[in-house]
């Protein structure tokens, strides 16, 4: 799944808020393009979010850690940051996207977020969220004319786009309450988006 499709923050099972770098950045800044020079290599300050972020139960974790680097100027700050792809994470790295912002103040504001729910919007979503997976973890298997097992699917309670298999579905697990055997389901990005929200 990209990083577009993700929401920009949401609680998951643990209680702790994540938050997607991708949004933040493009709705504080403006992406200009990429290029292939690696991000630290570009700026005059450079750093990861895996030095800062998550250190905490207070603070946000993030989706997924950014690479970056960054210029402030008299009128704007130009970033460039790399996406990190999973792995070590020391490497896989996407190419460099170039960000403007009107000043450091916005670039920060992205890159080291702060909180957006208090502990009373965590248990609420906590508690929502425990009530979907649990109704999706007791989907019975059901069998068909020939006695085959046909595996649950999202798609007859999701979005209109799970309901017609749209190109932006995904396949997740749902365990059987009954046997606890696991079985495949399909949702698409905005239903998981939800899913991890708890609504």
């Amino acid at each position: 799944m990209s990083a577009e499709e993700l929401p920009d923050r949401w609680i998951d099972e643990e209680g702790d808020e994540i938050v997607n770098f991708w949004h933040l950045l493009n709705d504080a800044g403006e992406c200009l393009g990429t290029t292939d020079a690696p991000a630290i290599s570009i700026g005059e300050k450079s750093d990861n979010s895996y030095n800062y972020m998550g250190h905490s139960a207070d603070d946000c974790h993030s989706a997924f850690e950014i690479n970056y680097s960054f210029t402030e100027g008299k009128n704007e700050t130009i970033a460039f940051v790399e996406f990190h792809c999973g792995g070590d994470v020391r490497g896989n790295y996407t190419e460099t996207y170039i960000f403007q912002f009107d000043d450091a103040d916005e670039f920060y504001s992205a890159v080291v977020p702060c909180p957006h729910y208090d502990e009373d919007d965590k248990q609420k979503m906590r508690a929502d969220a425990t009530i979907e997976k649990n109704s999706i973890e007791t989907l019975s298997p059901k069998e068909d004319s020939d006695g085959e097992i046909v595996e649950p699917s999202f798609k007859n309670s999701g979005c209109e786009l799970c309901k017609s298999g749209g190109a932006s579905v995904y396949t997740c697990d749902a365990i059987c309450g009954g046997s606890n055997k696991v079985y495949e389901f399909d949702v698409c990005g905005d239903c998981l988006a939800r899913f991890h929200n708890g609504e």
